[in-house]
């Protein structure tokens, strides 16, 4: 979860057992109400938020499907869509299905 720079939460979350796709959702009550959960382009899990100076939000995260490895996905309106037409993979040597959880820095 994190904050947007014009106040709203955004949390991105996998399903146990669903179709492997990302969800995301939205609250501008601090927390109190969210919209509806509202399915991503995105496949993949665990994710990761990271917001840029460059005001992109990225997505990396764990692809628990061969190659295996780590994908990042970018937002350029604050996460209402994904240009999965850039999806990078930033790793596909993983070993093992279940890689970690996927962290992130801007240096």
């Amino acid at each position: 979860m994190l904050r947007t720079p014009n106040g709203i939460l955004l949390t991105v979350m996998r399903t146990s057992g669903a179709d492997g796709y990302l969800y995301q959702a939205r609250s501008t009550h601090d927390g109190w109400t969210w919209q509806a959960l509202k399915r991503t382009p995105i496949w993949g899990c665990p994710c990761r938020l990271l917001w840029l100076r460059s005001g992109i939000l990225s997505i990396p995260n764990g692809y628990r499907s061969e190659p295996l490895g780590v994908h990042a996905v970018m937002s350029s309106d604050g996460g209402k869509s994904w240009n999965m037409e850039c999806e990078m993979v930033t790793r596909a040597d993983g070993l093992h299905w279940d890689l970690a959880h996927p962290a992130s820095i801007q240096l």
